[in-house]
């Protein structure tokens, strides 16, 4: 089966990072393209979580916390990536993370504006 993305959106939260950086460092030998062609962007940032916590005793209250979560974003670019401009996609990717962030209770904060780029 051929695939003709050329852009691809990877993210990953916490304990998860360490993988998502090993899967970011092998695209460019597995894919098949000209490895100088393939542009990789990686974000950092932090997420906020809310966990719910279930005592142990049903006679306790369920109770709630909140705490901040490291996060990575990485983009793949093929050939200068998909034909969509750089704004329309982020617009559209930041209304698909504000959708999805209502369903899990998950918000984004603190992310930060410099982003590392790196070329392989």
């Amino acid at each position: 089966m051929y695939i003709s993305t050329k852009t691809l959106y990877l993210s990953a939260m916490g304990a998860a990072i360490p993988l998502l950086l090993q899967i970011t460092t092998s695209l460019p030998h597995v894919l098949p393209y000209d490895p100088s062609k393939i542009a990789i962007e990686v974000r950092t940032g932090t997420t906020r979580v809310h966990d719910e916590l279930v005592p142990n005793d049903e006679d306790e209250d369920i109770t709630q916390r909140t705490r901040d979560k490291a996060a990575l974003h990485v983009v793949v670019r093929v050939d200068g990536g998909d034909p969509e401009t750089r704004t329309h996609t982020a617009r559209k990717r930041h209304k698909t993370k504000k959708s999805k962030k209502e369903d899990t209770g998950a918000e984004e904060v603190d992310e930060e504006d410099d982003s590392d780029h790196m070329e392989e």
